[in-house]
């Protein structure tokens, strides 16, 4: 006889796919078990109503379901008892792809980001637990930012133009794609500062061209197109001189003496969009001449024993010293300069006369103001011209016969 041997498998019944927890966007699901092949009974339930039931003897049941929470119940035989497992799973509507950006390209100033910093939003994005919000102002998305609201604020950003996008992070291992890239710019606060000359500078005309060069100097932390503008009063009410420039410098060509204030704007587009603080310069004018020369202007002056000559002129107010030079003309007609002398003085004696030609003397004197050895400002030159004898020629006088008398 033969003897039926019943061969039992052991192998446990345990369900693989979906896990514990699971939700999903997809709509098509299979789910799959191990164990034994034998008759298997799944039963499916919507907000405990029984949407699907299935006999297989198969390990696995494909099912297609509308977005819900769902629990099933999957039972089959061993040992003649009846084992069953039981878990729910949520099928939630269509995940979008990208998270959307509100607003694609912005722009900040500076000084507003200081305060508030850079707000970024984007459209909540269901099922999100969190969004990742990496930032990049380069090749890579370093920065990152992590937040539960539909809404970030980046601080201490520095100016530029950066790009940034979402992640919508669903669970520990589902999250969206990330969104199309935006960008913001963080606009420079544009400063521009005034170098030299310091406020208050002086300076003085030059008695050769009666003009008096300045160079002004500034520096900006940006731009490339600058214009300066001088005027006699704070407010500008009157320009005297404006003049555009891509230099961070200009050289005064000469002003009338006087107060004057410059300032300096820096612009974009033609607009102004910052601009120095306001400061002031004087210009001196040249010191008036001297008057009251002696030896006088077209004058014979006829020396006796003593064979010198004084120069004297009145005093000009706010002068130190005095600047004298005396010429005379040589045969080519042009003015040789044969003495000159610099005195703290109203008068200059010349006592090396001899060497003077007898003849039409030319002289000069303009009055100076010294600094610390230097000259810090000129004055108008004040000129004359004599004609210098030296005693009158002797005279022959008639006398008796046999002697001559020489006067």
């Amino acid at each position: 006889s033969v003897e039926k041997i019943r061969i039992l498998n052991t192998e446990p019944v345990k369900v693989l796919y979906p896990p514990k927890g699971f939700v999903s966007d997809q709509n098509d699901i299979l789910f799959r078990w191990s164990g034994p092949r034998q008759n298997y009974h799944f039963v499916l339930y919507e907000n405990k109503k029984k949407v699907r039931e299935y006999n297989t003897y198969a390990n696995r049941v494909s099912l297609n379901l509308p977005p819900s929470l769902y629990r099933y119940k999957l039972s089959w035989q061993s040992d003649g008892k009846e084992n069953s497992e039981t878990d729910v799973f949520e099928i939630i509507k269509k995940l979008e792809t990208t998270v959307k950006i509100l607003k694609r390209n912005q722009d900040f100033k500076e000084e507003q980001i200081k305060k508030e910093g850079v707000t970024l939003s984007w459209q909540k994005f269901q099922g999100a637990r969190e969004y990742e919000v990496q930032v990049s102002r380069g090749r890579y998305f370093k920065k990152k930012v992590t937040t539960t609201n539909p809404r970030a604020v980046l601080k201490n950003l520095k100016p530029g133009t950066y790009k940034w996008k979402v992640v919508a992070i669903i669970n520990d291992e589902q999250k969206s794609t990330a969104s199309t890239p935006g960008k913001f710019t963080i606009i420079e606060t544009p400063i521009i500062t005034a170098l030299s000359p310091p406020d208050g500078y002086s300076t003085a005309l030059k008695p050769e061209n009666n003009m008096a060069f300045v160079l002004f100097k500034w520096k900006s932390n940006k731009g490339k197109k600058f214009r300066i503008s001088f005027s006699q009063d704070r407010e500008f009410s009157k320009v005297e001189l404006t003049h555009q420039t891509r230099n961070e410098s200009f050289l005064l060509p000469g002003l009338t003496s006087g107060r004057h204030y410059w300032k300096v704007e820096r612009l974009d587009n033609e607009k102004v969009v910052a601009e120095t603080a306001v400061r002031y310069f004087y210009i001196r004018g040249l010191l008036p001449r001297p008057a009251g020369l002696h030896p006088p202007d077209k004058k014979e002056v006829i020396l006796e024993a003593k064979n010198e000559l004084q120069f004297s002129w009145s005093r000009v107010s706010s002068a130190t010293d005095y600047q004298v030079r005396i010429y005379q003309r040589k045969e080519n007609n042009a003015l040789d300069l044969i003495q000159e002398k610099i005195t703290k003085g109203t008068s200059l004696t010349i006592r090396d006369l001899p060497r003077f030609a007898q003849g039409k003397l030319y002289w000069e004197v303009t009055a100076l103001v010294k600094k610390n050895g230097n000259v810090v400002r000129n004055g108008e030159t004040a000129f004359a011209n004599c004609t210098i004898n030296y005693g009158r020629a002797p005279s022959l006088i008639k006398a008796r016969p046999g002697k001559i008398r020489i006067d």
